[in-house]
């Protein structure tokens, strides 16, 4: 089975577009605040997205960009200033910084009710609490709803998550606990991964190694839901050969198609949440 998320994103859009009606009676105007830093090629088409795609809902992007030569102080200030507008109601730095130290910063200026992407340490904490009341990481939040959509259940099945990133790996295993799968992290230093992958039904992967993984590494037993977006001789792909697996498993997610197509719809959702 293929798993797309064409559906599923038709089905966010038209509750966006219902919310958005909502608080359009309402005059509340929705907005996102993007903070990027440097001239990364990734977080520029990013921003870009974002750009066009609060422009077709009526909202309103505001973007803080700076050069890296920038000041760090006079940064963190115009940040801090434009979080006093609490008609804002999601912050989202684009990440990559250069400045781990800078990037640590800004992430926790964000109070959690507009952290969308959950950066900040409080945001964080509460979701390493196993409280998912606030916003969590979108890239995880979107690799559990895909699999909800195709009426998947969680519940006691073995679950493995290639990737321990705070981004990624950690809260998207936190989730899958919270729905009561038994969870397994493998990593670059895990070994018998073969195995592991094997030996485990949900298999989540997002190492950001092109087509790595081939019809060796799986069985008719594995459901796969591969997160990366990589980029192999002009174009995307997963971590999965995907024409030599998608034949020998029990269902896969498309790469591109799959959970990047529904981070956008997703985190416009996290948005709204903020006014309703």
């Amino acid at each position: 089975m293929l798993l797309k998320a064409i559906d599923l994103e038709k089905k966010i859009t038209e509750e966006n577009l219902e919310a958005i009606k909502f608080l359009n009676n309402r005059n509340t105007k929705v907005k996102l605040l993007t903070v990027r830093v440097g001239d990364d090629y990734g977080s520029i088409l990013y921003e870009k997205s974002l750009e066009k795609t609060l422009s077709e809902y009526g909202g309103e992007h505001i973007k803080l960009v700076f050069s890296e030569d920038d000041e760090e102080n006079e940064i963190i200030s115009k940040v801090k200033k434009q979080l006093e507008d609490m008609t804002i109601g999601g912050i989202l730095p684009l990440k990559p910084f250069k400045n781990k130290y800078l990037e640590s910063k800004i992430d926790n200026l964000i109070d959690y009710k507009r952290d969308i992407d959950a950066v900040s340490y409080m945001s964080k904490a509460r979701i390493y609490d196993m409280d998912f009341s606030g916003h969590v990481p979108i890239t995880a939040l979107a690799s559990i709803e895909l699999l909800k959509f195709y009426g998947y259940d969680l519940k006691g099945e073995k679950c493995l998550v290639i990737n321990r990133s705070q981004v990624v790996g950690l809260p998207l295993s936190l989730m899958l606990l919270k729905e009561d799968a038994t969870v397994t992290i493998a990593h670059s230093k895990s070994r018998e991964l073969k195995s592991l992958i094997k030996d485990n039904k949900f298999i989540f992967t997002a190492i950001g190694k092109p087509e790595y993984f081939d019809k060796s590494y799986f069985n008719s037993n594995n459901i796969v839901i591969d997160i990366s977006t990589n980029y192999k001789s002009g174009k995307v792909t997963g971590d999965v050969l995907f024409d030599d697996v998608v034949n020998n498993v029990s269902a896969i997610s498309l790469v591109p198609g799959g959970v990047g197509r529904i981070t956008k719809s997703l985190l416009l959702k996290e948005i709204l949440s903020y006014y309703l």
